[in-house]
């Protein structure tokens, strides 16, 4: 976020963790994803262990970490603060498509056809979804 030059952001296979944080931080336009790739957000986690005043620093600092990151993906994506909250309450996986459609990326490469199959896919998870 702190440099001024176009920074494009590629989903290729798995993209988790802190990397969907820079894969939505990319530059408007530029973000993009293979038809295959995943995309997985999740709570922020660690270990904490001493004497409960240190781990109550411990998780005061991982929990002012899950709220920047919230903060950051909100800005890229346009989604609200508490919607990515929520959505991060647990384990979340995506397929490219909907990576795309919660504003993670802008669009889906590669060939026409992977694209098109990926699509389908889509469509058909939305059709069983609704039966």
């Amino acid at each position: 976020q702190s440099i001024n030059n176009p920074i494009s952001t590629f989903a290729v296979g798995v993209t988790a963790s802190m990397a969907t944080v820079l894969l939505a931080a990319g530059t408007p336009g530029q973000r993009y994803a293979l038809p295959h790739a995943t995309v997985h957000m999740h709570p922020a986690g660690g270990g904490a262990q001493g004497y409960t005043p240190d781990v109550e620093i411990q998780f005061k600092e991982m929990k002012r970490l899950q709220d920047t990151m919230h903060h950051i993906i909100s800005k890229h994506t346009g989604q609200s603060v508490q919607k990515i909250s929520d959505d991060f309450e647990r384990d979340r996986w995506m397929d490219a498509l909907t990576a795309k459609e919660y504003g993670l990326v802008d669009e889906v490469m590669g060939t026409p056809i992977l694209a098109e199959a990926a699509e389908k896919n889509k469509e058909a998870e939305t059709t069983a979804e609704t039966e």
